[in-house]
């Protein structure tokens, strides 16, 4: 006599569905602006951009804001590989690949500490509560990509 055990799995979380899709359109919409903001900063003569931005060697701006505008360029270049990454990782959640419950929380993440590290110079009120805003939002979507419940809804999909 043989007895099987049918692995029964509840249906998929509606929050990770709505979180994947989320991500997606931000992402898509990142990853299309940077790519478009890049072709025409390329395309460009001379400092277009930084003239339009009002921006001149002399203008009294944060260190990070200074460091982004001299290397423009590199910056829009490290965007959209991060948007591009974050869409391929979304769209990973949607289908709940687990590398990309895993990414996905490793990029969050990385998102809080770069956020940290972004606001320790500038210390004003305003970004100290975005970044607290921000970084709750994202600490309560690693803790939720993390519960049991949701572990084995992915493992469940890499199972079939």
């Amino acid at each position: 006599m043989v007895i099987s055990i049918r692995r029964t799995t509840a249906p998929p979380s509606q929050l990770v569905t709505a979180i994947a899709w989320i991500s997606i359109i931000g992402s898509a919409l990142g990853t299309f602006g940077t790519a478009v903001y890049l072709v025409l900063f390329t395309l460009a003569p001379g400092d277009v951009f930084r003239e339009a931005a009002g921006y001149a060697a002399d203008t009294h701006l944060p260190a990070n804001v200074r460091f982004a505008m001299d290397h423009l360029q590199l910056f829009l270049v490290i965007t959209l590989t991060g948007s591009a990454v974050m869409l391929i990782t979304s769209i990973g959640l949607l289908r709940r690949q687990e590398w990309a419950r895993t990414a996905f929380v490793w990029l969050l993440g990385f998102a809080i500490v770069s956020g940290l590290a972004g606001i320790i110079p500038e210390f004003r009120l305003a970004g100290v509560a975005s970044f607290v805003a921000m970084a709750g939002i994202s600490g309560a979507i690693i803790w939720k990509l993390c519960t049991a419940r949701v572990r084995e809804e992915f493992e469940a999909a890499e199972d079939e």
